[in-house]
């Protein structure tokens, strides 16, 4: 009797996993054919464009390529538009799909990988959690993640991020199988996607926290499981070795020590106000999930497990903050790292605040608390990020369709968009996103130069060279006389 009750429980989570999966994967599919000019659509153009450049020339994974071939990321002219950032793995998967499987176009592939390494990453929140911590705990985090509206937004968004967490997640399962198991399976699985998490971005290293919390929690083991798990370490081999290749190509790799401290405002009040403030409390938690985020505070204490991968990924979060304390505050898609802890967090606190009543009505009377809760956080929750999908400046889709009409594949192009690339991704061709020094620029091969004003420079420009059309919206230069 007992058996078919535990097979069923099992079999309703399943279920429930299930429906949260398919829920989010769905939800996430909002706007998803729209044009690559949303929110932060230079961070995603110059991510796609390294796919759009293998789909012309062929995947290279030792020269990925995208359209800027401006000195603005780096400092140094880079003419060949080399882009050494992440391994470009992802990239090379966006671009293998978008070739061998036309039906969806170069922008949904990348919209549909992030989709689905998001999806998944709904999974093994609850692989994990339920492992640490109750089957509720482990279904709320799951459907936190999947509901959130932050990230709903940054679950489908062209960038490294959400494959960085999938693959971290992955790795931080596989460890505590392995932890628990001593299964040479697991810890293969661990070392290879927290190889793969480290090639994205050096931040997954956050997950060795929980990983070395949780190997604390059974000290037996540690004799057997010490040397393996320390050996774990090499993940780092790869990204060592990706970095000194790639200080070859210095022009192809953005300035990024500014990301660290270089404005000085790590541990400031303004740190603590733009984190902690806004993007935390008001933009991923609505405010109003704070609440359940408190309760998950206070409830960390009941168990050593749960204690050891919750606690750890959240002083993991707080170090990635604290040490990229710049990046965060200027950018908000640099806490997408930090939602599985937020998530999980949630999913203890609203196990913790049911624990506390016994009787029914009891349990009862808190879901009723709770529920209202967490509706209010999602919908206010939505309402800062639905903007995030609108298109910013329609005006540069017109003109990048315009000049993939008339303007030859290998032509170089000037778009001036004060340095952001979301208007050369447009435009489908490699150039400048920045205006001046236009006579250089033409020796370089520069052709034509499309506008959405009409400043000094372009009444300069249309007086000198060909105007090809002018719109309301845009206007097409070609360079020559």
């Amino acid at each position: 009797m007992i058996t078919q009750i535990t097979k069923l429980k099992n079999n309703f989570y399943t279920l429930v996993i299930l429906a949260i999966m398919i829920l989010g994967a769905c939800l996430r599919t909002y706007k998803l054919d729209a044009p690559l000019a949303d929110w932060h659509s230079w961070r995603q153009a110059d991510t796609a464009s390294v796919a759009n450049e293998y789909i012309k020339h062929g995947i290279d994974l030792a020269h990925p390529k995208y359209l800027d071939l401006s000195s603005i990321p780096s400092g140094l002219d880079n003419p060949n538009g080399n882009r050494f950032v992440e391994f470009p793995i992802i990239n090379a998967l966006h671009a293998y799909l978008t070739l061998h499987y036309p039906y969806f176009s170069l922008v949904e592939w990348g919209r549909i990988l992030a989709i689905v390494s998001s999806t998944f990453s709904i999974l093994f929140i609850y692989l994990i959690m339920k492992q640490v911590s109750t089957p509720l705990a482990a279904t709320v985090a799951a459907l936190t993640y999947a509901t959130l509206p932050y990230n709903l937004f940054y679950g489908r968004v062209i960038l490294p991020e959400p494959h960085l967490v999938f693959f971290s997640l992955i790795s931080l399962y596989a460890f505590l199988r392995y932890w628990d198991s001593g299964k040479l399976v697991y810890w293969i699985t661990c070392f290879f996607f927290l190889t793969l998490a480290i090639l994205l971005k050096p931040t997954a290293l956050i997950i060795l926290l929980p990983m070395a919390l949780y190997g604390l929690t059974d000290i037996k083991k540690l004799g057997a499981r010490f040397i393996p798990s320390l050996l774990l370490l090499l993940s780092l081999g790869p990204y060592y070795l990706w970095r000194q290749y790639v200080s070859h190509f210095p022009e192809g790799i953005p300035a990024n020590s500014w990301l660290f401290n270089g404005n000085g405002i790590r541990f400031k009040g303004a740190w603590f106000r733009w984190l902690f403030g806004d993007r935390i409390a008001r933009l991923i938690l609505g405010y109003w999930g704070l609440v359940p985020f408190g309760f998950g505070l206070l409830g960390l204490g009941r168990a050593k497990k749960e204690f050891a991968v919750v606690g750890g990924m959240l002083l993991g979060s707080l170090a990635y903050m604290a040490i990229i304390a710049t990046g965060n505050v200027q950018h908000d898609y640099y806490q997408i790292q930090i939602i599985p802890a937020i998530a999980m967090t949630l999913g203890v606190g609203v196990d913790y605040a049911l624990s506390l009543k016994k009787s029914f009505l009891g349990k009862l009377s808190v879901s009723c608390f709770l529920i209202p809760v967490y509706l209010l956080a999602l919908a206010l929750g939505w309402y800062d990020i639905r903007g995030y999908f609108n298109i910013n400046n329609p005006a540069i889709v017109q003109a990048g369709l315009k000049i993939n009409s008339i303007a030859p594949p290998d032509a170089l192009i000037v778009a001036p968009y004060q340095g952001d690339t979301a208007f050369l991704f447009q435009t489908n061709r490699r150039g400048w996103p920045i205006g001046g020094d236009i006579d250089k620029k033409i020796q370089l091969g520069a052709s034509y130069y499309v506008t959405t004003t009409r400043d000094t420079e372009f009444n300069e420009l249309k007086a000198k060279y060909t105007l090809v059309e002018e719109t309301d919206q845009y206007s097409i230069i070609k360079l020559s006389k």
